[in-house]
């Protein structure tokens, strides 16, 4: 897989796991992320973490690949943040 995570971008890949492996841990990620109450402290502002994965085939130049894992990941940001979305 390859992911594309917000706050700047932060790209992964694994070729070892599967993608429904890889999305298990993102939202694991991101709900420990969630979960570290910084929300609450910061006021009105909010971390959250959006993240887009995507299965690398393998016909797929890197930049087809990481094009197909950013819009995963501003899908997850257009549809409210701290969500996790593949491509």
């Amino acid at each position: 897989y390859l992911g594309a995570m917000g706050w700047g971008r932060v790209p992964a890949a694994d070729a070892d796991t599967p993608l429904d492996v890889a999305l298990l841990v993102a939202e694991r990620l991101r709900t420990s992320i969630h979960a570290t109450g910084l929300d609450q402290e910061l006021g009105d502002n909010r971390v959250t973490a959006s993240f887009g994965l995507t299965q690398v085939k393998p016909t797929d130049s890197l930049s087809q690949a990481v094009a197909r894992a950013d819009q995963a990941m501003y899908r997850s940001k257009s549809n409210g943040r701290n969500r996790v979305s593949d491509a």
